[in-house]
């Protein structure tokens, strides 16, 4: 095996080996960082396109996974399919005739806050640590090597992942008013913005008219050529509801998917036709505005497209809902992928996200392993026969994983022939076309959002008659850790995208390490967004045609759809949050999709759907009409309402759960129940002054204040004296009390009220008598994620000196906030989001670490600007 220093040689090298003996690349146990200072910045798919235009001599991406939609759809209408129970993959295209963008390639962009950026690149920033762009490799290679640029990697493409659904979720009595407790009047979402980021939508269809004229107060195409885009965005272009009105709007939605869920969220069933009566198919918010996207489905467009919708809500002084039937299984699954922190910096007051959990439960994508210090673990990942494409480059298998912070990892992989690739220790990249294919793996190399290492490898079709070889590739993980580290080493795996077939695609093997969990995909899996599973709600219908067709076998009845992705994320954070209806989707067909009649509802305007897709657009629906009722929420209480007042039955067992969130939504009980208060994490510690009490509420909040009472625990099985009011605090949105008075020998409780609402919010919260750790602890911060100062408690069994600081993703030492004595017991700290030089730091993940008496213990802090 040929190993080789320079990474800027490594594709030479590959293309070369067309016959004789193979070559390898490698990084060297020196690390990446002695490759030019830049390695660790690509992604490996960027990597690779940087090392290949070197050797071509040109400047156009190679990969279709960085410039083409990917193969093998999330599970959309294309033609009947009842039998098995799994309808049609799409394969409609309809993303503009610049598939590739003329050679540029959308990417996301981290920097240090203040990085002053090369002029002449079109990048948009988002909080001050992430931007997105679409750059041509040379302009890659030109900002890799600016000093504050921490990565670059490119955008994926994400998938597109009510007759009966709308009234099942209790929308129907909030449009009529007859809702109990009763509305003052029937709400609709009229004074509410939906924004619709999908494959378009048809703009002549009734259920998006009133009075003749369209509801669509903004539409932007970022498929079209660059005529009029949006001031802001420099590609695309923008369509006003004067041009939609005069018909010179010459948008379509072959697809289709994009005007079902526009439906399904803000239809006004207004359309009809064959004679049947109209208002059958009302969406949720049927008097909603409506701003639409048609996306080209890379994570980096979406995010300028939110950003979009929430600019035109603005400028109608209205609070706006996007809805994101669509996702991904790139990146970490743990609410740091960078499209997910884009979003978190987005969301605010009357700005919300809500997005599908994903639809690939039964399609083995996830694999993981545990791996005992000094052994070995092995997945196994099945490729079924399949016909090569023709050509070079265009048969792939990517998969992306993670492994402990801490732990020391080396993968090698087994093709379906037996010939070994690796093994590929950290810091080292190693590239072998085989006869079986070629493999390049990469452990370690790139700095990912997460703090756990990544781990990628990528087969593909280098050679003439070498396409990935049919059969078991195995994935042979050994836990190399040193002693009282990593003792079992956790190592997650998504096959993220694959070109070889749509109807049979590479899956991880259920009998070596296939798991159907952690499969929320992103941006669901990001801390600001809401994400939605699906349930069943139709079984069969009757269509245009006078037939009656049905799903055989048939799901259960309010039984969660078997295509629903679960939790929870990678992190243990539990997602999805909410479920809707999901199967069997009644909504508005696009005039320009042609589709199977037995699809088609006797109207000829409506059609059946299903998918994560469908249930989505059911919660932004019902988030329409709590901003239209209640104005400018918050995500912490539109998530609040939407979690406390989901419904629970027998299917949904006891919740919250990682199939069903919270339950099934609740429109009636969201809108009309008390205010939730949700409380943003609270702390209660003994310290020298008495007990102390921190909590916080949402900024929207933050005029509470609260009742503070306290009862005595008498018993090992926590009964309690009568409550006894200690103390009334407030306004907010931070809050600490202090309890003075507290009996230092009596395990305690307290409950917390807020005197506005009259109801007990949280409690109890229990204080044992006090003790001293056996050594240092750090509790979990919190609010997390924050916006202004994060805190947390730190106890000690003596007086000894501490040293406290805060780290970035990437390892280096932000801030300093303690180095010297602390007290024995329980001590409150807080940080208020800033650097060492006192600058406000962007949104992110950072890392709070404690160091004493030779221990260490960190907390994962996730800032949202």
């Amino acid at each position: 095996m040929h190993i080789v220093r320079s990474w800027r040689s490594v594709l030479a090298l590959a293309l070369a080996a067309t016959s004789g003996t193979a070559h390898a690349v490698s990084s060297g146990p020196e690390g990446p960082e002695a490759q030019d200072g830049v390695s660790r910045r690509l992604d490996p798919l960027l990597r690779y396109e940087l090392e290949a235009a070197r050797t071509r001599g040109d400047d156009a991406p190679i990969f279709e996974a960085l410039s083409s939609s990917p193969a093998g759809d999330t599970k959309i209408d294309g033609s009947l399919s009842v039998t098995p129970y799994v309808p049609a993959p799409w394969t409609g295209s309809a993303r503009g005739a610049s598939e590739n963008h003329d050679g540029y390639i959308a990417c996301w962009v981290r920097i240090e806050p203040g990085t002053e950026l090369p002029s002449g690149l079109s990048l948009e920033l988002y909080g001050d640590r992430i931007a997105s762009g679409r750059l041509r490799i040379s302009e890659i290679e030109q900002l890799v090597e600016v000093d504050g640029v921490l990565a670059i990697e490119a955008a994926r493409r994400t998938r597109p992942s009510l007759d009966l659904s709308v009234p099942e979720i209790g929308a129907s009595d909030v449009h009529a008013g007859t809702a109990s407790p009763s509305l003052p009047a029937g709400k609709m979402g009229t004074n509410a913005v939906v924004g619709i980021v999908d494959t378009g939508i048809d703009i002549t269809h009734g259920d998006f008219l009133a009075d003749n004229a369209t509801r669509i107060v903004a539409l932007w195409d970022q498929t079209a050529a660059s005529t009029h885009p949006p001031d802001v965005f420099g590609y695309g272009r923008e369509w006003t509801p004067a041009e939609i009105d005069a018909g010179s709007c010459t948008e379509a939605d072959a697809d289709g998917h994009g005007t079902h869920v526009a439906g399904t969220a803000a239809g006004s069933g207004h359309a009809t036709g064959n004679g049947q009566a109209a208002g059958r198919f009302v969406g949720v918010a049927p008097e909603a505005r409506i701003v639409v996207v048609k996306t080209d489905f890379y994570t980096s467009s979406i995010v300028d497209a939110i950003d979009y919708v929430f600019a035109k809500a603005d400028e109608l002084n209205l609070p706006a809902v996007v809805n994101l039937s669509l996702g991904h299984h790139y990146g970490p699954h743990d609410g740091t992928e960078a499209t997910d922190l884009a979003m978190d910096a987005l969301v605010g007051p009357g700005r919300i996200i809500v997005a599908a959990a994903g639809n690939e439960q039964e399609d083995g994508i996830h694999a993981e392993a545990s791996v005992p210090r000094g052994g070995t673990e092995e997945i196994r990942l099945t490729v079924p026969s399949y016909t090569p494409h023709a050509g070079l480059g265009n048969d792939l298998i990517l998969v992306d994983g993670y492994y402990d912070e801490a732990a020391t990892l080396a993968l090698t992989l087994i093709t379906p022939s037996g010939q070994l690739v690796g093994p590929v220790t950290p810091a080292q990249t190693v590239e072998l076309p085989t006869s079986d294919g070629a493999v390049r793996i990469e452990n370690d190399v790139f700095d990912a959002t997460t703090a756990d290492h990544n781990l990628h490898i990528q087969i593909w079709d280098l050679r003439t008659g070498e396409s990935p070889e049919a059969g078991t590739w195995r994935i042979q993980l050994e836990n190399t850790s040193p002693a009282g580290v990593a003792e079992n080493a956790q190592a997650d795996f998504w096959i993220y995208y694959q070109s070889l077939s749509s109807s049979d695609p590479p899956t991880f093997d259920s009998a070596w390490g296939m798991t159907a969990e952690k499969l929320v995909a992103s941006p669901a899996s990001a801390d600001s967004v809401i994400a939605v599973a699906a349930y069943v709600t139709r079984t069969s219908w009757q269509s245009v045609d006078g037939s009656t067709y049905s799903y055989n076998p048939a799901p259960a009845l309010g039984d969660i759809a078997p295509f629903s992705c679960r939790g929870p994320r990678r992190d243990g954070a539990l997602k999805p949050d909410v479920a809707a209806p999901g199967v069997g989707i009644g909504a508005a067909l696009s005039a320009d999709h042609r589709t199977s009649s037995a699809w088609v509802l006797p109207d000829g305007v409506h059609y059946i759907m299903q998918g994560t897709s469908m249930a989505a657009p059911h919660v932004t629906g019902v988030v329409a009409l709590m901003l239209d009722t209640h104005g400018f929420l918050s995500q912490e209480e539109v998530l609040s309402r939407l979690s406390s007042s989901a419904r629970a039955d027998a299917l949904t067992g006891d919740v919250p759960n990682t199939a069903f969130g919270a339950g099934k939504v609740d429109a009636i009980a969201a809108l009309t129940g008390p205010i939730p208060v949700a409380l943003l994490g609270l702390e209660a510690s003994r310290e020298e002054d008495g007990v102390h009490l921190l909590w916080s509420v949402s900024e929207s909040l933050s005029d509470l204040t609260f009742e503070v009472e306290r009862a005595t625990v008498t018993s090992t099985a926590g009964d309690e004296t009568d409550r006894t009011l200690v103390g009334v605090t407030g306004p907010g949105p931070h809050y600490e009390f202090i309890d003075g008075d507290a009996p230092s020998e009596q395990d305690l409780a307290y409950w917390l009220t807020s005197t506005q609402y009259g109801q007990v919010v949280q409690g109890p919260f229990y204080v044992s008598r006090e003790t001293l750790p056996a050594g240092l602890e750090l509790s979990a911060p919190w609010p997390n994620p924050f916006s202004g100062d994060v805190r947390w408690t730190l106890s000690l069994p003596a007086p000894a000196d501490v040293s406290l600081d805060v780290i970035d993703a990437a390892g280096r030492r932000v801030t300093e906030l303690h180095d010297g004595p602390l007290p024995a017991g329980t001590s409150s700290l807080s940080w208020d989001g800033r650097g060492a030089t006192g600058v406000r730091l962007g949104s992110g993940v950072y890392w709070l670490r404690a160091r004493w008496n030779g221990t260490a213990k960190t907390e994962r802090l996730v800032l949202v600007r």
